[in-house]
């Protein structure tokens, strides 16, 4: 078992030919493109081995790439305590103490199996939808940083704002919004092309992103932006079926992002939205306007 080329945990059996990829998410959010990421990864180092992929969350979230079977923590605590009861006496003290430690530290921890815990679970269960509004909403630096996102893009009459919520704030030039909206299972415009920022896990990031959407019009765009690595800075990765990041900028790094007033983060991203519209985007068109001959 290992960590290999930003997989979480790899399974490597082969004597067997099995390969098992776990990727871990605890604290953190899914990137759209990493399950499919690592799944290629795994497909072409591996071609032989039979594969097992699986997506382990606190509460067995739905994954992005459907292949990857959902497990939550409480079934981990389940199996191993299963195991210790029936094969504990073949196993060395050493290992049934570390187990043992293992499963106190999930439940303590991850899946705590407490009152208070049990009745947080009963009340979200019945007012699921008010608490998440509330918790969209609650009052936080992502949640200032998103304000400040949308008053800027808003505030121009060349930008298109996109439906957004505290982690992804979208919008579009209104230079392309000649592409078909043909886009599905992404944002109600049905816009399959469109800028996105990453406003979690204390940093802000840019993308460029081709979503979800009619298969001939995204191998157009594919097709177009492959061939423009110098315009665009990620146009040589693979197209993945649902999302394809083909563009990406750091604007801020945890430590502007929290230690900085937001008057200085709001000056810090005006500067840099001004900078990449006029000296980065003005390229992008001009490649993604050739789409209007095809």
């Amino acid at each position: 078992m290992q960590e290999w080329h930003g997989i979480d945990v790899l399974v490597q059996d082969d004597t067997n030919q099995f390969l098992g990829v776990i990727e871990n998410k605890v604290d953190t959010v899914e990137h759209s493109e990493q399950l499919q990421r690592y799944r290629d990864y795994a497909e072409r180092h591996f071609p032989r081995h039979r594969k097992l992929f699986a997506y382990l969350s606190v509460s067995g979230e739905t994954p992005s790439d459907e292949l990857y079977v959902p497990i939550d923590y409480s079934e981990i605590v389940t199996l191993i305590d299963d195991a210790l009861k029936r094969r504990g006496d073949q196993l060395s003290p050493d290992v049934r103490s570390f187990l043992g430690q293992y499963i106190d530290m999930i439940r303590r921890h991850i899946v705590e199996d407490s009152e208070i815990q049990e009745l947080c679970r009963v009340i979200y269960g019945k007012h699921r939808k008010a608490l998440d509004v509330i918790f969209e909403h609650r009052p936080d630096r992502a949640s200032d940083v998103r304000d400040i996102l949308v008053e800027l893009i808003t505030s121009r009459r060349d930008l298109l704002h996109d439906h957004s919520s505290k982690s992804y704030v979208r919008f579009l030039p209104k230079n392309l919004d000649f592409i078909a909206h043909l886009g599905e299972g992404w944002t109600p415009s049905k816009r399959v092309l469109l800028f996105e920022f990453d406003n979690y896990n204390d940093q802000l990031t840019l993308k460029f992103i081709l979503g979800p959407g009619e298969r001939q019009l995204r191998d157009r765009v594919h097709r177009l932006i492959s061939t423009h690595p110098n315009v665009f800075n990620r146009a040589q990765q693979a197209l993945y079926p649902k999302w394809w990041s083909f563009d990406r900028e750091k604007w801020l790094g945890p430590q502007q992002y929290n230690e900085l007033d937001l008057p200085d983060v709001k000056r810090e991203i005006e500067a840099r939205l001004d900078r990449f519209l006029n000296e980065r985007l003005p390229k992008m068109e001009e490649v993604l306007t050739q789409l209007r001959e095809q």
